[in-house]
């Protein structure tokens, strides 16, 4: 008889229009009612024994856009009822995500173990909004949203960008979108030029060509050439798959391009009768167009080959406000590569201080390192102080104990204040004799007129 009606309260379950749905112990998902296929716009054949891991997918044709949601905070395993506000689009849709609320609820045996999780989906409301949500969960959530956003208005999804810095570089990523012309990114060593170049092929070119990438400083001059004539000669060759032919070539420390390559490409480009023909070229550099020019690294030719479209990369200390969603994104892709009993969801307080704290020299590229070691490093749920590799701690100590550096003058406004002062002085010990001062300091007496006026300093009668 308690069969029956267990039956009986399955089939009332999953025959609900209330969004319900029960993951097991090894995180699948055994029930997926009516009301979430009516809310996801997946079904339950689609998604059932699929694991819901602890990540964030804002691609809505994917599996993963929903178990991802469904995944519960650790500590709902640990015994721990939970309530956490998501955003849940549906699988055909295109209208904005809704605001709802999950409320996990763990069901524990005997013993007080957890063998299943409960979910249950309502809408979110001022009435039902949790008080104090968790740190973990605000991060997660807002991750999850911005990559929604960002997916939908730009077409790009693998860019986190909340600060002013990064919104600036969307802008200009949104202009070079969809077009041919070169593109020079302009950025310190791990500002992510890579990836940007990366995301901005497949945003033009989803599946039809490859994004090729050539390290210019870690090639021979022979092999650079090789290469690039090698790569030219494929994107007009129409016999190779679609896929196979070079949509973007990326040049990492263009810089390092010998002069005669940079000719070669000018060349490419100028004689071109179609830009279509050719693999769209994006390059990165450490320093200024303009002072690449002056120092004589790059010709003439190339620099207004790239000049018209640069889109500047902030460094790591001047985004703030991506900091935490960085953070949070390099932790749940561990989730989605490593596949461990337990998933770590979140930073400790005291490590989420240490981070804003740290200057984070190697940007990006050591902020994803610092965050896969101390994943490999974590026995909980949430990454703790002793968790974060001996390169971080030993850095983050350096810094500290490192005086601030005082801000330095600009070196032509420190010329000109010494220039001045100099000229100041001279006329004081002339007693304002223009003729005497010039002679003082080596200048005819037209020359010493013209600094004086440049200056700023007064051209009172001898």
């Amino acid at each position: 008889m308690a069969a029956k009606r267990s039956r009986n309260w399955d089939t009332l379950v999953t025959g609900s229009h209330t969004p319900s749905f029960v993951l097991n112990a090894q995180r699948q998902l055994l029930l997926f009612n009516q009301g979430c296929e009516e809310l996801f716009g997946w079904t339950a054949k689609d998604l059932l024994n699929r694991e819901c891991r602890y990540v964030t997918e804002p691609d809505a044709s994917q599996p993963e856009s929903v178990t991802s949601i469904l995944a519960p905070p650790e500590e709902v395993w640990q015994g721990e009822s939970v309530a956490v506000p998501t955003f849940i689009r549906h699988r055909t849709s295109n209208e904005k995500p809704q605001s709802k609320l999950i409320r996990f609820t763990p069901l524990l045996d005997e013993e007080g173990v957890c063998q299943a999780v409960w979910g249950n989906i309502s809408e979110l409301t001022t009435t039902n909004r949790p008080e104090r949500a968790r740190l973990s969960h605000t991060i997660h959530t807002e991750l999850a949203a911005i990559r929604i956003s960002l997916r939908q208005k730009y077409g790009l999804d693998r860019l986190i960008a909340k600060s002013p810095a990064m919104n600036c570089v969307l802008e200009q990523v949104q202009l070079a979108i969809g077009k041919q012309q070169p593109v020079c990114l302009i950025g310190e060593r791990g500002t992510g030029k890579q990836h940007l170049a990366s995301a901005i092929h497949h945003a033009h070119n989803p599946q039809s060509h490859a994004f090729v990438p050539l390290r210019c400083h870690n090639l021979t001059d022979f092999q650079l050439d090789e290469e690039l004539r090698e790569l030219f000669a494929a994107s007009g060759d129409e016999q190779l798959p679609a896929g196979l032919q070079p949509g973007t070539l990326y040049l990492e420390e263009v810089e390092h391009l010998p002069r005669e390559l940079q000719e070669w490409l000018v060349a490419q480009y100028k004689h071109s009768s179609s830009l279509k023909a050719l693999p769209r070229l994006i390059v990165g550099v450490r320093e200024k167009l303009e002072q690449l020019r002056e120092a004589e690294t790059i010709t003439a030719d190339f620099y207004y080959l790239l000049a018209p479209l640069q889109i500047p990369l902030p460094p790591l200390r001047e985004r703030d406000a991506d900091l935490p969603l960085l953070a949070q994104y390099f932790l749940e892709e561990c989730n989605r590569l490593f596949e461990l009993d337990q998933q770590i969801t979140s930073f400790h307080a005291n490590v989420w201080q240490q981070l804003k704290l740290y200057h984070w020299p190697g940007n990006l590229d050591e902020l994803a390192a610092t965050v896969r070691e101390a994943y490999a490093n974590c026995l909980s749920s949430e990454i703790e102080l002793e968790d974060l590799p001996f390169s971080f701690r030993a850095g983050r100590d350096a810094q500290q104990l490192t005086e601030p550096l005082k801000q330095q003058e600009p070196l032509d406004v420190a010329l000109k204040r010494i220039e001045r002062e100099l000229i100041e002085e001279t006329l004081i010990d002339c007693r304002q004799n223009k003729t005497n001062a010039a002679k003082r300091l080596g200048l005819t007496r037209a020359k010493l007129y013209r600094r004086m006026e440049n200056l700023g300093i007064p051209l009172e009668e001898d």
